[in-house]
């Protein structure tokens, strides 16, 4: 029978902001080559509990240089920690008060900036700026179930990683410095659906405010999961929501094997003593005789070694499966060598003979380590100076399997599984900011009236007969309050959710509309000036375009341009006589589309459509009336060319009034 499990969310969400959190520079990633860097090597400090976190320690043991790339015009000293941070904007304090309101969490009048060590090299500077905004709230689920919020943070975004070498890790500052929502819920969710639909709602209101940046990258979900008799693993990176439900199944899975393993484990009465006790030998010498490629590419430089330990009473363990043709014991440990140690991997007596190892050859290696019946033994290769941390990173994960589930940090995998990343950080990396002062929430900012949730929004939109596939979109790309804007205006509701979605995302789409680009007043701001007489309906795709470039309203309309009606009707007769045989032969019926069709490729957008087509339906009624009259009894063809029906049509006296 399946086991409980208990989960937990941590979503990270970049926030629409005119600048950074703690400078003046812009918020957004740059695609050019950077001007400057600058390297780094950092080192933990003591946290407020007055202890080293062993995370960081690890990190320090890594001993991997940081590489920091900037721009002169785009990123400041800030980003490089060679200047204190300036307070948080008005801004984003009204943005994180919103969000708070969204879920109905309580809000912290004063705001405490706080320092969380990070010495993986994400932050030049060594730690993260945080702060705590709210705690409390919830996430409704469709079940019935309130998802409890345990707290809200407004934090820095970290520098992102370009590439990462075996002892240098190069990163670009241009992210570092977004302003990120940190919301983490309590373990409240017993199934990956439930997981995962929390992981939607909380996105969908975070989209439906519209203070979410959009693209990959922007948001990123770590899922903490536990079975019941084992404990918390973080997965950390989830971007994509399709991703959850696999990736929490096969952590479910991984943890309940491990639990099995201990239970067997316990059953053979292995001893933590008895691994700790294992002396490792040296088997360069017996490894050599092989004809392993593996081996001999490892051991062809006279600075490496392979060392040997034997592991009391675990035969059959490292091959055991945890996740079937994915993940084994074995892997587990290999992820932990790679990681503390920096080896590629391990090689173990399950799955040997095998890799060019002969039967000999572990029978020497075994004979060695004086390996018993129900004993396994594990090998490491590379440099020396590594070498001992690959042990010890074997012999602490193979007592952890004792004991069942370690708690970590693991990395979510393309493939639906997880590996080690490192040991789950704890208080002894926080402590507080020291170059800022606590920040006071104005008061007017609190008393703001909370916003319309967006359950409200749908059942609003649904009453006013918009389309489900509309109302959906609207949330998802935080349109609401254009639309709400759009139809007070005097647009039909069904009419302005068609032109906000459906065309507003062919243009995104097509890549004439950068969707981070287009804040609220700029998405109106088009509808207004249509209504206000400055442009046509038909401009009012153009000035998206052009708003979305950067450009302000008034260079936008310039762009749509203004024509009068007589221009159009010159070209409508311009057109009309280049197909004028084609007119006498279909008839000015059927020749009205492509007449239509090239006036309004020229005009599309200067005046409305409406008009364009009375425009052109009146050109077309008088260059048949003549052709008509000059046509003569059945049977005679006059001959008339089509300069000279154009002359004729000029000559006719225009009717006073427009045609409506």
């Amino acid at each position: 029978m399946p086991r409980r499990i208990k989960a937990g969310l941590e979503i990270h969400q970049q926030l629409k902001a005119s600048r950074k959190l703690f400078c003046n520079c812009k918020p957004e990633l740059i695609q050019e080559e950077p001007d400057f860097v600058v390297v780094r090597e950092l080192h933990p400090s003591v946290g407020e509990t007055e202890e080293m976190d062993k995370t960081m320690l690890l990190e320090l043991k890594k001993g991997k240089r940081h590489v920091y790339q900037g721009y002169n015009d785009h990123t400041c000293l800030y980003e490089i920690d060679e200047t204190p941070p300036i307070l948080p904007s008005e801004e984003h304090i009204r943005i994180a008060v919103r969000i708070a309101k969204a879920f109905d969490a309580k809000i912290l009048p004063i705001r405490y900036v706080m320092r969380k060590q990070y010495l993986d090299g994400s932050v030049p500077s060594g730690f993260q700026r945080t702060m705590m905004i709210a705690h409390g709230g919830y996430v409704p689920l469709s079940n019935g179930k309130k998802v409890r919020i345990r707290y809200m943070f407004l934090e820095e975004d970290a520098a992102r990683k370009i590439e990462e070498k075996p002892k240098e890790v190069i990163r670009r500052v241009d992210r570092l410095g977004i302003p990120l929502i940190e919301i983490s819920t309590e373990p409240d969710m017993e199934s990956a659906e439930e997981v995962r639909e929390a992981a939607e709602k909380i996105g969908l209101a975070l989209r439906f405010l519209g203070v979410a940046k959009r693209g990959i990258g922007t948001i990123r979900q770590d899922v903490n999961v536990s079975v019941e008799g084992g404990a918390r693993v973080e997965i950390k990176g989830v971007q994509m929501l399709d991703r959850i439900v696999p990736l929490i199944e096969n952590e479910v899975r991984r943890q309940e094997e491990l639990l099995k393993i201990a239970q067997e484990l316990q059953r053979r009465k292995v001893l933590p003593e008895e691994i700790m006790a294992q002396e490792p030998k040296d088997v360069t010498d017996i490894l050599k005789k092989s004809k392993s490629k593996l081996v001999h590419r490892v051991l062809k430089s006279k600075k490496n070694k392979a060392r040997a330990l034997k592991v009391p009473k675990f035969k059959g363990i490292f091959g055991r499966e945890l996740i079937p043709g994915k993940r084994r014991f074995g892997t587990e440990v290999a992820d932990r060598v790679r990681v503390l140690s920096g080896l590629a991997g391990i090689l173990h007596s399950d799955e040997l003979p095998g890799y060019g190892i002969d039967e000999g050859i572990v029978n020497s290696i075994a004979e060695a380590l004086e390996v018993g019946e129900n004993d396994a033994f594990v090998i490491v290769m590379g440099p020396e100076e590594k070498l001992k941390d690959a042990i010890d990173a074997i012999v602490d994960r193979c007592i952890e399997a004792i004991y069942g589930v370690p708690s970590e940090t693991r990395r979510a995998k393309e493939d639906g599984t997880t590996e080690f990343e490192r040991f789950l950080g704890g208080g002894a990396r926080m402590y507080p900011e020291t170059d800022l002062p606590p920040i006071i929430v104005p008061k007017e900012i609190l008393e703001e009236e909370p916003e319309m949730k967006f359950r409200e929004a749908e059942e609003r939109m649904r009453e006013h007969g918009i389309p489900e596939e509309h109302i959906r979109e609207i949330v998802r790309e935080g349109l609401f309050e254009a639309l709400r804007i759009i139809v007070e205006m005097g647009f039909e509701p069904k009419r302005a959710s068609s032109m906000l979605v459906t065309k507003y995302r062919g243009l995104v789409k097509a890549g004439r509309i950068n969707h981070e680009r287009m804040d609220t007043e700029k998405i109106v701001a088009p509808f207004k000036a249509y209504k206000e007489g400055k442009i046509a309906k038909e401009g009012i795709e153009t000035v998206r375009v052009e708003l979305s470039k950067g450009k302000s309203l008034e260079e936008a309309i310039k762009a749509v341009g203004t024509v009068s009606e007589d221009e159009i009707r010159e070209y409508a007769r311009k057109v009309i006589e280049e197909n004028a045989e084609f007119i006498r032969t279909v008839g000015p019926k059927k020749a009205f589309g492509r007449i239509m069709g090239a006036v309004m490729k020229k005009y599309r957008g200067k005046l409305e459509g409406r008009r364009i087509k009375e425009i052109v339906e009146e050109e077309l009624e008088k260059f048949s009336r003549v052709f008509t009259r000059l046509a003569g009894p059945p049977g005679f063809e006059p001959g008339i060319s089509a300069s000279a029906g154009r002359r004729l049509i000029q000559a006719r006296p225009r009717p006073l009034a427009r045609k409506r």
